[in-house]
């Protein structure tokens, strides 16, 4: 008896340790932005709510070979995150750099893109 309660303890712990990994995993999500006259911007107005900058997909951008910039405001601080110079008018970044968007923050697209197109952000939210 006594080895099945040693089993049984060690089986318990294995379970909430895993419940406790599955619970601290990012989740990807998706925002989506349509720029006007080729600029846009998306800012997390979300309480206590915090984003890591994963990938930023472009699409249906004028001229074809246009190079937007994906920049990061935080207050009166703005940081140019990226460039991307797109093909066919579609492009995407891979943001290699660590970007948290924090309540307030925003996320801007400039650049030389002249028209309406629209702008994917892919970022990980982190657990409230």
């Amino acid at each position: 008896m006594k080895k099945w309660n040693q089993f049984t303890l060690a089986a318990m712990i294995v379970l909430i340790l895993s419940l406790a990994v599955c619970a601290l995993a990012l989740t990807p999500v998706r925002k989506t932005i349509t720029l006007s006259g080729g600029s846009g911007s998306w800012t997390n107005d979300a309480n206590y709510k915090v984003y890591k900058l994963k990938v930023v997909q472009f699409n249906g951008g004028l001229p074809a070979a246009a190079t937007p910039n994906v920049k990061h405001v935080a207050g009166t601080v703005t940081n140019t995150v990226g460039t991307v110079t797109l093909s066919s008018g579609a492009g995407t970044f891979a943001n290699t750099n660590t970007t948290y968007v924090f309540n307030g923050d925003m996320l801007l697209i400039d650049g030389s893109v002249t028209n309406d197109m629209s702008v994917q952000f892919i970022l990980e939210a982190y657990p409230e």
